[in-house]
């Protein structure tokens, strides 16, 4: 399985979701980008640093449950370094808000 599809998997187990990987018509897509990519200036990129990933929440009409990654972003999948970014983390933190919940204000969510 991909760090996506496991990603997913992971929010399914306790909410009961059923969560399918499609090639043809899926309803979410994820994918890589840099600076402006296509959603407006607000949500562009920042290059390294900052602004890490982005996705949309369902009922976005045209983006409905999309991720967007930063591509100039150092991803690691496993690896422990200062100067890489976690994606199995930042995937599940953006499939999460994908799937429509947003940020809790309890410390121990």
């Amino acid at each position: 399985r991909s760090i996506f599809q496991e990603s997913f998997l992971r929010w399914s187990k306790p909410s009961k979701i059923h969560i399918q990987s499609k090639v043809d018509s899926p309803e979410i897509v994820i994918t890589f980008a840099r600076r402006e990519h296509g959603d407006g200036d607000y949500n562009s990129f920042d290059g390294r640093g900052m602004l890490l990933a982005h996705a949309y929440p369902p009922g976005n009409v045209s983006m409905s449950g999309d991720i967007h990654f930063d591509m100039d972003e150092l991803w690691s999948s496993g690896v422990n370094k200062s100067d890489t970014r976690d994606l199995m983390m930042i995937a599940m933190h953006e499939a999460g808000h994908s799937l429509g919940l947003q940020h809790s204000k309890n410390v121990r969510a």
